[in-house]
């Protein structure tokens, strides 16, 4: 347009329209070229963008998929451990007596412990005095046997005292005839028994033999 009023028309040239008109038509190419750089620029770092959060994206997805597979294997582990806790309680539970019924049973224990403890000491002593009955009758039923077997030694010796005096007094009586004077009469046999022996000693008696011949 300068160059169109410079040559003092109002209108420029055709010469002129065709330069202005590569003019733009080159400023609009560099425009078109400019726009076309920023575009792929622009879709390039886009892409970068995309793959750089892609990469992001399947770094993270694998480190929470290690993660996961870590946590799973670690409550793997304590899920063992707690079965084998609840195991060990379950069978605890089914050999073990609770608390309260252990302190009953021990409770009820001891007091037949204590009943039978009783009863035996009220055994012993009653044992014990049957043992002293016993012991007390023992020695009542010694004495009463001595005492007899002193009074039968006594009867014994009396008894015999007096079968000796009697014989003494026959024979005695014999001897001075008292039985006939034409025949000779025997002597008679004088049995003299002797008191009872102490136990452990024999007892005997004690026979004397007199042969008296009466003269003719």
């Amino acid at each position: 347009m300068t160059m169109a009023m410079a040559s003092g028309s109002g209108e420029p040239s055709a010469r002129e329209l065709a330069i202005e008109i590569a003019g733009l038509r080159q400023i609009i190419d560099e425009r078109h070229q400019l726009y076309e750089e920023r575009s792929q620029a622009a879709k390039e770092a886009v892409s970068a963008a995309l793959v750089a959060q892609e990469k992001l994206v399947n770094a993270a997805f694998a480190a929470s998929k290690e993660a996961i597979l870590k946590a799973e294997e670690s409550q793997k582990g304590v899920n063992e451990r707690g079965n084998e806790f609840r195991q060990q309680l379950k069978e605890q539970n089914e050999t073990m007596i609770p608390r309260t019924e252990a302190l009953a049973q021990y409770t009820v224990l001891g007091e037949r412990i204590d009943r039978s403890f009783n009863a035996l000491s009220a055994s012993q002593k009653e044992c014990r005095e049957d043992i002293s009955e016993l012991r007390e009758a023992q020695r009542l039923n010694e004495g009463r046997a001595l005492q007899a077997s002193v009074g039968k030694t006594d009867n014994r010796g009396t008894i015999g005292l007096l079968v000796a005096i009697g014989a003494v007094a026959v024979a005695l009586f014999t001897a001075a005839g008292g039985f006939g004077k034409d025949k000779p009469t025997p002597a008679p046999v004088i049995v003299v028994p002797t008191p009872a022996a102490p136990t452990g000693q024999a007892g005997g008696s004690v026979t004397d033999t007199k042969s008296t011949t009466k003269p003719q």
